[in-house]
């Protein structure tokens, strides 16, 4: 009568029918369970541990005498289905989290470029994370005072890990004294950086290029908006643009100084 209600609850129509059983006789040896029953002693024995796991029922063992299985008050029900909606719940948070790499991959199988979107801190995060699995050198535009103020432990714990990956990055950043004296000792064994003229190009984000993806960081004071697409001919054209930058580019040893305006 009531199976129907007890699946939704997660039991299986076996575990509903013994559970309607004890539910209406209070509590039973197995024989006597059996008897209103078509099972084989083995099936009714396993559904009896089960319902038990599930904390419905209760095995009353005592010496010398047959064990007696007893039904557990019918608030255990609603506990299961408390239960179940905190799994949907979680689940569901995890098929959202999952949703943009789904979709990547919808994209990619059908050769259309996988673009997934993230926002917050949490979002930098997981962008940066995903750079981590780079099996090249990464390319990168850098705005560091950008990441200073914004970023900073975040960027720090992350070239923590990529040195410990032993990942090579090439920077293209924005020259400033700020970013001259920051950059002077910045993680060399993992880091080669170039500089561009400040006055003439401006820019407060993050862009990497690496593995057939381009990722950007928009870093701003009330927002941060991230974006990773993973397209073959995207990333080859950022790729090349990068190299011609990068060849055009200064290094340290080719700065000259910078007037106090600057």
């Amino acid at each position: 009568m009531y199976e129907k209600i007890l699946s939704v609850a997660g039991l299986s129509p076996k575990e509903a029918e013994i559970y309607e059983i004890l539910l209406n006789i209070g509590q039973a040896e197995a024989s006597e369970i059996f008897k209103q029953t078509t099972y084989k002693r083995g099936l009714l024995y396993k559904i009896l541990e089960q319902l038990i796991e599930k904390g419905l029922i209760v095995k009353i063992e005592k010496p010398r005498k047959p064990a007696v299985f007893r039904v557990e008050h019918p608030n255990k029900i609603t506990e299961m289905l408390d239960l179940q909606a905190q799994k949907v719940t979680y689940y569901k948070k995890s098929i959202e989290d999952l949703m943009p790499q789904l979709i990547s991959n919808y994209n990619l199988a059908f050769h259309k470029p996988g673009i997934r979107f993230f926002e917050g801190k949490e979002g930098v995060r997981r962008v940066l994370d995903d750079t981590l699995t780079a099996k090249e050198t990464i390319y990168t535009y850098v705005d560091m005072e950008a990441i200073v103020e914004h970023i900073n432990d975040i960027n720090k714990a992350y070239v923590k890990k990529r040195e410990k990956l032993d990942i090579k990055k090439k920077g293209i950043v924005l020259d400033s004294p700020f970013t001259r004296k920051l950059l002077k000792n910045y993680h060399t064994s993992v880091t080669d950086t170039r500089f561009m003229d400040h006055t003439k190009y401006s820019f407060s984000s993050i862009m990497q290029i690496y593995d057939d993806r381009v990722a950007y960081i928009s870093l701003s004071e009330d927002s941060f908006t991230s974006i990773i697409i993973q397209d073959k001919n995207i990333y080859q054209m950022h790729k090349q643009i990068f190299e011609f930058n990068w060849q055009n580019a200064k290094t340290y040893e080719e700065l000259t100084p910078l007037s106090k305006a600057q």
